[in-house]
């Protein structure tokens, strides 16, 4: 079975910074989900390092966000790749990010369900 790398970007959304915590929610009709600690660091990183092209947002490989965070990882774990792509894929369930697959178009890739939990976020609305 081949290996299907799969990229992220961020969905338009409303994003707020309340202390140590970040509420973010999909427009125009949210949910919106309070990301904490380094749940709020990675949907920050995707949405920073996907502006960087001149052509708008560009997807992003979860390898990519984690090099991207390198300074702050003190020791990455070594299925940390799987639990970011599992991250994003819960954001993707509630609208903040949308996955592509096979260098498809957004919007065209298949998504994933998911059954578990936004890890380090509570959904509210």
């Amino acid at each position: 079975m081949r290996s299907v790398t799969r990229t992220w970007q961020p969905k338009p959304m409303v994003r707020e910074h309340d202390g140590d915590a970040l509420w973010a929610g999909p427009l125009p009709d949210g949910p919106i989900v309070r990301l904490d600690d380094m749940a709020a660091l990675l949907l920050e990183t995707l949405v920073e390092e996907s502006r960087v092209g001149s052509d708008g947002a560009s997807p992003l490989s979860a390898e990519h966000v984690l090099e991207r965070l390198e300074s702050v990882l003190v020791d990455r774990p070594v299925d940390a790749e799987e639990t970011v792509e599992q991250f994003f894929a819960d954001l993707e369930r509630v609208g903040l990010v949308e996955g592509v697959e096979d260098g498809r178009d957004p919007g065209t890739a298949r998504r994933a369900p998911t059954d578990s939990a936004i890890g380090s976020s509570e959904a509210t609305g």
